[in-house]
């Protein structure tokens, strides 16, 4: 099961980490805007201005899925097994 959340996580990271670049590679990918129509400096402002947020997914709408995400899972998972086994134990 946390192979696989891993899985999740790890991709899911890597999409923010790529969609936060794409603002930049945008405005790189244009050497003069001057030289531009109007209808390219229209459409690559609204590319970079869509680019400011990051793209994520999210778990059920709660949070996004990151490798800080996992981490934070999986020290929350045995955080509640080690006091259930505590439990058990006495």
């Amino acid at each position: 099961m946390f192979a696989e959340l891993f899985v999740y996580c790890w991709f899911a990271d890597d999409l923010i980490s790529e969609s936060e670049k794409v603002a930049q590679a945008a405005y790189d990918a244009v050497p003069s805007l001057l030289e531009c129509p109007a209808s390219v400096k229209r459409s690559l402002l609204i590319l970079m201005q869509r680019a400011q947020r990051p793209l994520s997914i999210t778990a059920a709408g709660l949070f996004p899925l990151s490798r800080e995400s996992f981490v934070s899972i999986v020290n929350v998972s045995y955080s509640f097994f080690a006091i259930l086994r505590n439990f058990r134990e006495d």
